[in-house]
């Protein structure tokens, strides 16, 4: 995880808008002259805040101050003013919420904490909120995933990206780098986050074909950073559609065809595609084989409960990209305007 000490480097607020804009589509820091244009489409997000009995303020941040009823009966309320302004994301909060936060959070702290530590504190202290009516949050999967222990996270982070190692993201519109980003562990945090201008900057020119220029941007980084743990590079309409689907199976095809290069594929990757089209086999054979009897119906069992337990939700507890593609499919699609940020 990052700490104070991260050194960030080659986003501008175009480029830090179209990153942000890939996993939280809506939220993304926008010019001025697009407030009013914004304030006519759903989405956005609503923030509540009340004394347990009355709606204190209602906020929304495309459209100012909502009108309220005064009222607050819990999550109907909230549920009820999200649908009066036209959006799916909706917080919540008591007036002593923030207060009690930091008392509990502060409780538990001590300076020998890490990151992982902190982190999995602060969310254990929300979700307390939240058991406690002092917090609320739409949709539900914000509310309900479950935290696991730090041993869990720290172990599957140093899977994940090995201390004195680099990742990086390379999204292409066609033949060209628009988005992206690099980061380097060491020393157990991320000391270093860098934009895609850093990826063009490093790389130089490319040829066209992100298929191609993939093993470019891999020795750039590798150069700059160190060596890559891991590597995704996709057109970055092909990573949206992949973020928000709901068909098993799309991201081990997607890699298949080449339509999404992983480079290097670490174990963990390999296993996540690979389950990931072993769950679409078994959905498959599910309306054929389960009504049968014998070993092929057993099999079929058996090859179902494997891809629903051989992946990072046996490891963690959820499936990290299950609970986005939830997020992102509750998000509203912006269309696209002519003088978006490119």
């Amino acid at each position: 995880m990052a700490d104070g000490t991260t050194r960030w480097s080659g986003m501008d607020a175009r480029s830090w808008a179209r990153l942000v804009s890939l996993v939280a589509p809506g939220m993304a820091p926008l010019p001025p002259r697009h407030h009013a244009r914004e304030a006519a489409l759903p989405g956005g997000m609503l923030l509540v805040a009340h004394d347990g009995t009355t709606v204190l303020r209602a906020l929304h941040t495309l459209r100012g101050v909502v009108a309220t009823g005064g009222e607050w009966s819990g999550r109907e309320t909230l549920a009820a003013l999200a649908a009066q302004s036209d959006t799916r994301f909706a917080v919540a909060l008591r007036r002593d919420a923030a207060e009690r936060f930091f008392e509990r959070l502060g409780g538990r702290c001590t300076t020998e904490d890490d990151a992982v530590e902190t982190t999995l504190l602060a969310l254990g202290v929300l979700r307390e909120l939240i058991d406690d009516g002092a917090l609320d949050v739409l949709p539900t999967p914000l509310r309900t995933f479950p935290l696991p222990p730090v041993e869990v996270v720290r172990a599957t982070w140093d899977r994940v990206l090995p201390d004195g190692h680099s990742a990086v993201v390379a999204l292409f519109e066609g033949p060209t780098l628009v988005s992206g980003v690099a980061v380097r562990r060491r020393g157990g945090v991320i000391d270093q986050v860098h934009g895609v201008e850093s990826l063009r900057a490093w790389s130089g020119p490319l040829g066209g074909d992100f298929r191609r220029d993939h093993r470019v941007i891999r020795a750039a980084v590798e150069r700059s950073l160190g060596p890559v743990a891991v590597g995704l590079f996709a057109p970055e309409a092909t990573v949206m559609e992949l973020l928000r689907s709901e068909t098993p199976g799309q991201w081990a095809k997607a890699v298949a065809v080449r339509d999404v290069m992983v480079e290097p594929m670490p174990p963990w990757a390999a296993m996540a595609t690979g389950v990931s089209a072993l769950r679409a086999a078994a959905d498959e054979s599910r309306r054929w084989a389960l009504g049968a009897d014998g070993w092929l119906a057993k099999t079929t069992r058996r090859v179902i409960d494997l891809a629903g337990t051989v992946d990072l939700q046996s490891v963690l507890g959820f499936d990290p990209l299950a609970v986005l593609g939830v997020v992102l499919r509750e998000s509203r699609e912006r269309p696209a305007q002519p003088d978006d940020p490119a």
